[in-house]
């Protein structure tokens, strides 16, 4: 069972091909459990990226523009897609419900290409301060994807769903709640000591980002959308990820 649902995981949340597994109540029971693992791929593979970059001698730019896009590559966008439609969604200033069915929505509106240029344009010079050099920020900028989604993940077990529909709320509530919950607060934990460990001020700031980051999160889905949905996850993570970005890309600066 925790074998299949680590395989829906990824299925689910990432591009890498899996084996064909039934996606039923039953198998999915632990997926999220497994989600943090899917940034641990994308983490490692951008800790490849960067040792073989320097390795080869890739100019800095290609450098830099290959790791803003490995998360992107590595989940097949479907956390892009989500902020795409949050974004048309809360830049439409319509009611409620009105929001909620932009969200679902196929389509994506001008709104949605502008914030999600500015975000890459945000990640590629936050990343472009990153000294990699420095083993600390490497393994921290790897850290955040995989703490992203232990957050995304934990502000889904605990919050309101919007709809009594769709995958994220079948995720959320297919399982036993009690054990995906506990499992994802272990995440949290593990991630935040992980950062402290590295460097305490960074791990803390890390820590407190992400506390303010889901409580914030859960208050203004609350408020704008009625609870949440799969959409409203992945713009959470792809926020969080660049919010980390930023933080890592400060702490080069002052140590």
């Amino acid at each position: 069972m925790l074998l299949y649902s680590l395989i829906i995981a990824f299925a689910m949340y990432s591009a890498i091909p899996m084996p064909r597994v039934e996606w039923s109540e039953k198998n999915m029971r632990f997926s999220l459990c497994f989600f943090p693992l899917v940034g641990a791929a994308a983490g490692a593979v951008c800790i490849f990226w960067n040792r073989f970059s320097d390795f080869s001698g890739v100019e800095s730019i290609a450098k830099i523009c290959i790791l803003s896009v490995i998360p992107l590559m590595i989940t097949g966008g479907i956390h892009a897609d989500g902020f795409v439609d949050t974004m048309d969604a809360v830049h439409s200033w319509q009611a409620q419900k009105k929001k909620l069915e932009i969200l679902k929505d196929s389509h994506i509106g001008a709104f949605a290409v502008i914030m999600l240029l500015i975000y890459y344009l945000c990640m590629i010079a936050a990343i472009s301060e990153i000294k990699f050099g420095w083993t600390v920020a490497e393994a921290a900028f790897a850290l955040s994807f995989v703490y992203s989604r232990a957050l995304a993940g934990t502000a889904l077990v605990f919050g309101n769903s919007a709809r009594k529909e769709g995958l994220a709320y079948t995720f959320a509530k297919a399982g036993d709640l009690r054990i995906v919950r506990v499992t994802l607060i272990v995440w949290d934990i593990a991630c935040a000591s992980a950062l402290c460990y590295l460097d305490l001020k960074m791990g803390i700031t890390f820590l407190l980002a992400g506390m303010l980051l889901v409580l914030r999160f859960l208050r203004h889905t609350k408020k704008e959308f009625g609870g949440l949905t799969g959409d409203l996850c992945g713009c959470f993570i792809m926020m969080a990820e660049l919010i980390f970005s930023v933080i890592v890309c400060v702490f080069c600066h002052l140590l």
